[in-house]
């Protein structure tokens, strides 16, 4: 379903079902992903990463340098939630970066969550990229557990 986000200086972001949502106003830039918990308890999102690059299916998340959310957001087993971020500040390091990644069409995203007891945390990494009909999509690339070992790994 669509989703109608706020953030706390801009009201009403419209979200597709399915797909992310990338504005900019006046200098800031406001992105949101529509994300589904498939699992079978409350999805906790504790806080994520934009990058202006594509990243590699193996490049770990550097989890410090991850912005974390200042509210608390909740997604129900089975149902639909989203994960947000902004660019207020048009003179950070990766402000240039993420603007001329949205002016390519093409951003990733890392996003950690756990459950509601704050364990089994999880970083899921999502490709967002601009369709030929201007509409943001969401691609999950690849999920990396945090506090156990990767069932991928060798040993």
């Amino acid at each position: 379903p669509v989703q109608r986000v706020n953030f706390h200086d801009e009201r009403g972001i419209v979200l597709p079902g399915g797909c992310a949502a990338v504005q900019i106003v006046e200098d800031r830039i406001y992105v949101v992903l529509s994300l589904r918990n498939v699992g079978p308890g409350i999805g906790v999102l504790f806080g994520g990463r934009l990058y202006a690059e594509r990243r590699s299916l193996r490049t770990e998340p550097e989890l410090d340098t991850f912005r974390m959310l200042d509210r608390d957001i909740y997604v129900p087993p089975g149902k639909v939630g989203f994960w947000q971020i902004a660019y207020r500040d048009s003179q950070a390091d990766d402000y240039d970066a993420i603007r001329e990644a949205i002016e390519r069409g093409e951003l990733m995203a890392d996003i950690l969550y756990g459950d509601y007891e704050g364990g089994q945390r999880m970083v899921s990494r999502y490709a967002v990229l601009r369709d030929e009909d201007g509409e943001w999509r969401i691609s999950t690339v690849r999920h990396v557990q945090i506090d156990r070992a990767d069932p991928r790994s060798d040993g």
